[in-house]
């Protein structure tokens, strides 16, 4: 009995295999939706923000399945076209990562798939990460990328929550409030910059890479300076609380 119970294992796991849903592929009418969503911003903005379009050329990846959606043809490689996407399997010579990729003679804004549902969310990340592309135009950060280890320590964390805080309520108040609550966050900021040596440095160069991207981000939405305020606020609150 336990020898023939043994001899099914390979034929249930494969019909169990068989059952399991199929790694999600991406949808080519919204590949499409989410490139003509970033080429309007990046037209609304007109280079204003940096001096250079934001939008050139677009890569979503699905590492999971193993897909990719390109916003054009990819010299040197076997792409399907589908409603102005082209469509193929993911190449080794592309990272699956949010960032501007050097990728068969081009750089390549690539963005990982799914999307945000959300278009707020949607439009922030694909602006966030189409300056990474236009960043490569612009005048380099003078400090290179390095790790800020120090916001994981207990020390690190609190000053930076106390920072937060205090950038929250500046965006929320007006006037004298908000001076205080600056004027208060940049005391924490140096507090943790005198507590803990290399911490200027590090979130110099963090913030000069992606604040910078996610600030355009931010910019890119097109929100009243009161909505972006308050979106601002709520993110932070968010963060602080995590």
């Amino acid at each position: 009995m336990i020898a023939r119970s043994l001899a099914l294992v390979p034929f249930v796991t494969a019909f169990a295999a068989a059952a399991l849903p199929r790694p999600p592929v991406i949808d080519p009418a919204a590949a499409a939706r989410a490139f003509r969503e970033a080429q309007i911003v990046s037209r609304a903005d007109g280079g204003a923000l940096w001096g250079h379009p934001l939008w050139e050329r677009m890569v979503f990846i699905d590492a999971g399945a193993g897909r990719i959606a390109a916003s054009e043809a990819v010299p040197g490689l076997e792409l399907e076209e589908t409603g102005g996407v082209w469509l193929g399997a993911l190449p080794d010579d592309l990272g699956a990562a949010n960032t501007a990729q050097d990728w068969r003679g081009e750089v390549w804004t690539s963005v990982l798939w799914p999307l945000p549902g959300g278009e707020a969310s949607r439009l922030r990340l694909l602006g966030h990460e189409m300056y990474h592309r236009v960043q490569r135009e612009l005048p380099p950060c003078p400090l290179p990328p390095r790790p800020c280890d120090h916001l994981d320590t207990e020390v690190g964390r609190l000053w930076l929550r106390l920072e937060w805080r205090a950038l929250a309520d500046a965006l929320r108040t007006t006037g004298e409030s908000r001076r205080t609550a600056v004027a208060d966050a940049l005391l924490f900021r140096a507090a943790r910059y005198e507590l803990l040596p290399g911490a200027r440095d590090a979130e110099v160069a963090l913030e000069s890479n992606e604040g910078v991207a996610e600030a355009t981000g931010y910019f890119v939405l097109r929100l009243s300076s009161e909505k972006r305020a308050a979106a601002l606020a709520a993110r932070l609150a968010e963060d602080e609380r995590q």
